[in-house]
């Protein structure tokens, strides 16, 4: 499933996209849950992370 697809017929809809929408036609390989912030440096191309952001770091903007 790509993740436009996923996004737009799943519970998802209501979540925040933070790869920017270049990333909106790639394909999902798999799917993680995880709060924590250092996560992406083990993501692979194609893996989905799902969060609450609730540990990751505070952004003044």
């Amino acid at each position: 499933m790509k993740l436009d697809a996923a996004i737009e017929n799943t519970v998802l809809r209501e979540a925040t996209v933070v790869a920017g929408e270049a990333a909106m036609d790639r394909e999902i390989t798999w799917v993680h849950i995880v709060d924590h912030p250092e996560i992406t440096n083990w993501l692979k191309p194609g893996e989905l992370l799902l969060t609450t952001g609730y540990n990751w770091p505070v952004d003044d903007e």
